[in-house]
């Protein structure tokens, strides 16, 4: 597959939802259609519990079905409120577990209606590393889902799950276990690891992960290491922070947090479990994933055609199809630019600076004087997967820039403290480029076909057809020169009868 392709896929005419019912939550989402990466209209969680009890008893907790019968009661009226085309209801580890989890389902159909699904241990795994393929494609390693009642696991390579297992240590189930102290815990954490005997097959790789507590764990480190751009996403936690983290989680008192305060007791355990899978895996750093299982049952609908797209330059593509006044201009100006970019340019930045192109016109609904903020903050913080920090960052320093933004602006330091010094360059280069391009266009296509800009004996030459030379003013020059400026070349202007 070329990564560098735009492709997007025809909308459905109605919404798409999952209920997920969990160990420790049960949540609903809505998806805005069946596409390859759909926007959410609706995320609503509980944290019920069901599996606190498990260990103990092994039935479901009494407060949790409460807490979750009323949950799902609400969420089958909202289902059929928003007229959704496609609704799938799930139950995962507590419930397949429990002694009582066939009688829950059966009264959960007769007081709501909703038909549950019972996934197995080896669909929740699959589901689930699906889920982390479709936001992240060149994923190779081992894929851990941490839940309430189980710790499930896959070996993904080539866009493809290769093997599952699912194990009985989920944090409430171990946490609920008064019988285990850490020493004892840590033994049966590492009993259950043996039985993943591939698990070295993520030697050296990245470890993905998945689930709620660790999301937190993540949430946390980044919070304690004042993290720029705080975008779960594609956070990167290294061998040393999840060592860290054993310690810190101990002791959240006083620390100002972004986690619910029914998952706070379950972090050191989850810190426990992880640092325990890498140590199995022997993975070279830990990745965090906001796609897992809700995500794998999207994906999965989806024909391997749709699979096979890019879901960043998705995104990018219908953001355009929204907000620009010309989307089919992104390409026109892919295209114009890669005269001065392409040599030596990478797969991943050529992919990042399509992404840049599609979304260069996504700023002019703003107000004219807060146009670069508009764009900036759609960069950073936007519904992109299948990127990390770094990509957010060239792509809203580069927007900023095409919008007279300057990176002296408070808002651009997030932006500029993620990225080296050599891509924060080439990323205003971009964005003055998709400047000069704007103006001389007007943000249209059509004059960019009369014009080009060619690099000459190291030396950037905006040619222009004798007929069109009317359209090089004294600002397109100005801007020519700001660009030229940056790349540190001398800039020039031909007008030519054929370019």
């Amino acid at each position: 597959m070329n990564r560098a392709e735009p492709a997007i896929a025809p909308l459905q005419s109605a919404p798409i939802g999952v209920i997920d019912i969990g160990s420790n939550s049960v949540r609903m989402v809505v998806y805005e259609s069946e596409r390859r990466s759909p926007h959410i209209l609706f995320n609503e969680k509980l944290l019920c519990g069901l599996g606190e009890d498990l260990a103990a008893s092994g039935a479901l907790s009494k407060n949790g079905l409460d807490m979750a019968y009323e949950a799902l009661a609400r969420f089958a009226h909202l289902a059929q409120d928003m007229n959704l085309q496609h609704l799938d209801i799930v139950a995962t580890s507590a419930v397949r577990d429990a002694s009582d989890g066939p009688l829950f389902m059966e009264r959960v159909k007769r007081r709501t209606g909703l038909d549950i699904r019972l996934l197995s241990g080896k669909e929740e795994a699959i589901y689930t590393a699906q889920g982390v393929l479709s936001g992240t494609p060149e994923a190779e390693g081992i894929v851990g889902d941490l839940g309430g009642g189980s710790l499930e696991l896959a070996y993904v390579k080539n866009n493809r799950v290769k093997k599952t297992k699912t194990l009985p240590i989920g944090a409430v189930r171990l946490l609920g276990d008064e019988s285990l102290t850490p020493k004892k815990r840590r033994a049966l954490i590492d009993s259950a690891l043996s039985e993943a005997n591939w698990l070295s097959k993520g030697e050296g790789k990245d470890l993905y992960l998945v689930g709620g507590a660790w999301r937190a764990l993540a949430r946390l480190d980044m919070q304690r290491r004042e993290f720029p751009i705080p975008v779960v996403h594609h956070y990167v936690l290294s061998t040393d922070a999840i060592k860290e983290a054993l310690n810190w989680s101990k002791d959240l008192s006083g620390q100002i947090v972004n986690v619910a305060a029914r998952r706070l007791p379950t972090l050191p355990v989850a810190a426990e479990i992880l640092d325990a899978v890498m140590e199995h895996c022997g993975s070279r750093q830990a990745v965090v994933s906001a796609m897992g299982l809700r995500e794998g049952l999207l994906y999965n609908r989806l024909s391997e055609d749709v699979q096979r797209r890019d879901p960043f330059l998705d995104a990018c593509e219908e953001m355009a199809k929204r907000l620009s006044r010309f989307p089919e201009h992104g390409d026109v100006l892919m295209a114009w630019l890669d005269p001065l970019f392409s040599q030596g340019e990478t797969e991943e930045e050529t992919r990042i600076r399509r992404g840049i192109c599609l979304t260069s016109d996504i700023g002019w609904r703003a107000h004219p004087d807060y146009r670069a903020e508009s764009a900036m903050y759609a960069s950073l913080y936007g519904w992109f997967v299948g990127v990390d920090a770094r990509a957010r960052a060239m792509m809203g320093v580069a927007l900023f820039t095409c919008y007279g933004g300057s990176l002296s602006h408070d808002l651009a330091k997030s932006a500029v403290a993620v990225l080296e010094k050599k891509d924060q360059k080439r990323a205003v280069a971009i964005g003055q480029a998709l400047r000069l391009a704007q103006r001389i266009s007007g943000g249209t296509a059509s004059p960019l076909s009369k014009c080009g800009l060619y690099l000459d004996n190291e030396r950037i030459i905006l040619k222009v057809l004798t007929p069109d030379s009317p359209l090089i003013g004294d600002v397109v020059i100005k801007r020519l020169n700001a660009l030229a400026l940056t790349l540190e070349m001398p800039s020039g202007v031909l007008v030519v009868n054929e370019l």
